[in-house]
């Protein structure tokens, strides 16, 4: 275990140079609510294409996709992968393209929802789009507390709250510009270092026959199997059906789709997927190798359990920058999103009526409650989760949101009564069915891969019967958004 007082050392540090940025970011802002929130289309394609790898880098793609493959085996170095791009792509990219047509000037999803199906499925939209920044934002910070603990001996709360601390003084500093300049430098840390570490650590191994024969002899009887029942049904599946919704849901990524120039949605999603996608499959080698070399750790924690005993110190502080470059990245993205929500759908739409106030003021507001939602996460992350379960179950706490959204963008006579039944009845499935049993809190009813399912089709079906037996009149979508419809 390396020296406390180094690990304290790095975050500070760490810290340091990002409220740096931050401050740097927030120089070329224009000093008002809508730009510390948003940064709307001010930012470059490279500039948002290197903070949205980050974003979608979160603790799972490191720490979650190392854990499946220390699991399953071989099935985890490309399972995890999969089921992101196939949200991302198949479904995210033209979905992207659209709304950013139809709706140029929204702010967040729910405002979206707001216009085109009423305030009541605006008001669920935005109450569990806050949950889920939040709880995500949870798992981050736990996710950082775990990794200190492992590598520096650093009590698991001293972590959670450096960590917090740092997150939340450089985002009530630029908000979202601070945010996505903060990832561009995260950016740069995590591919030099994986770059070095990685085939350094496989070079320690024995190589890739030496790992091959380790995974042949593992716990594992299947290790070395492309796929297996388990695998599919315990790991794809639950990680396609619990990701469909993230690419599309997130505030985090709609921000940073809005902050990119209109036009470029399209190599915005597609340069990212393709940037991301070799991060967790390095990850998932990793997971392979402790599996291989008969750790015996926490799965949550074989990631830098591995690096570390297998690099010894080098490799253990190169395994600490990324980790927190990787785990604050998307915290302050969470954070970001989280005060947005607030800000947006709950203090401006429903608590303050009488039109806009002073810009300083907005600010100000802005900043207080980014400073009291870190507040919030950092005590909540004083517990400690599976950092692969509690994604699942946060990704199931949003899942009934996907279909009514989607209908609603490409369906003009979308019945709106049958849409907001589906997301209730959707939400209420997902939560027994997947959200508590992913989270390790009551027994599964079904397999957790087929709880996700029936809250699919339960939330894409009522609305799509209730359409087809009586449609709405036709929603006119240009009309409406170029009024600005709120």
């Amino acid at each position: 275990m390396l020296n406390s007082f180094i690990g304290y050392a790095m975050m500070i540090a760490f810290g340091l140079i990002m409220v740096t940025v931050a401050i740097f970011m927030t120089r070329k802002g224009k000093n008002d609510l809508d730009d510390f929130l948003s940064a709307r289309e001010s930012m470059s394609l490279p500039v948002t294409m290197s903070s949205l790898v980050v974003v979608w880098v979160w603790s799972s793609s490191l720490m979650g996709a190392a854990e499946g493959a220390f699991k399953f085996g071989v099935a985890g170095f490309y399972m995890y992968g999969v089921s992101v791009l196939l949200s991302s792509v198949l479904i995210g990219w033209p979905i992207f393209k659209r709304v950013r047509k139809i709706a140029p000037n929204i702010s967040t999803l729910p405002e979206f929802m707001k216009i085109r199906l009423g305030t009541r499925t605006h008001l669920i939209f935005a109450i569990v789009g806050i949950l889920q920044s939040f709880f995500w934002a949870v798992l981050q910070i736990t996710a950082i507390g775990l990794v200190m603990n492992v590598l520096f001996g650093i009590p698991h709360a001293a972590a959670v709250v450096i960590g917090s601390l740092i997150v939340t003084i450089y985002v009530a500093i630029g908000g979202l510009r601070a945010s996505i300049g903060t990832d561009v430098v995260q950016f740069c840390m995590l591919l030099i270092l994986l770059a070095i570490i990685i085939p350094v650590t496989l070079w320690v191994a024995g190589g890739p026959a030496e790992i091959y024969q380790g995974l042949a002899h593992s716990s594992v009887k299947t290790a070395t199997l492309l796929y297996t029942k388990e695998s599919v049904t315990g790991w794809l599946l639950v990680s396609v059906l619990s990701f469909i919704n993230y690419a599309i849901i997130d505030q985090s990524v709609w921000q940073r789709v809005y902050a990119s120039k209109r036009g470029t949605e399209s190599k915005l999603i597609l340069g990212t997927t393709l940037l991301w996608l070799p991060i967790p499959a390095v990850a998932g080698l990793i997971g392979m190798i402790g599996l291989a070399k008969g750790f015996d750790v926490n799965p949550s924690e074989i990631f830098p359990a591995v690096v570390g005993e297998l690099l010894g110190t080098w490799g253990a502080y190169a395994m600490a920058i990324i980790m927190i470059a990787t785990i604050l990245s998307t915290t302050d993205s969470c954070l970001n999103a989280l005060s947005t929500l607030i800000v947006r759908d709950i203090y401006l739409t429903y608590i303050r009526k009488n039109g806009p106030m002073d810009p300083k003021k907005e600010i100000k507001v802005a900043r207080i409650v980014v400073i009291v939602a870190g507040l919030g996460i950092a005590l909540f992350s004083l517990a400690q989760f599976s950092i692969l379960y509690l994604n699942y179950a946060v990704g199931a706490l949003t899942l009934a949101m996907t279909w009514p959204f989607v209908l609603s963008v490409f369906i003009k006579n979308l019945n709106k009564n049958a849409a907001f039944w589906g997301l209730i009845i959707g939400t209420v499935s997902a939560l027994i069915l997947a959200v508590l049993p992913g989270a390790g809190l009551i027994q599964p009813i079904v397999p957790l891969w087929e709880g996700y399912l029936i809250s699919h089709v339960i939330a894409a079906g009522i609305p799509l019967l209730g359409t087809l037996f009586a449609p709405d009149r036709e929603f006119q979508f240009q009309a409406v958004f170029n009024k600005g419809g709120l």
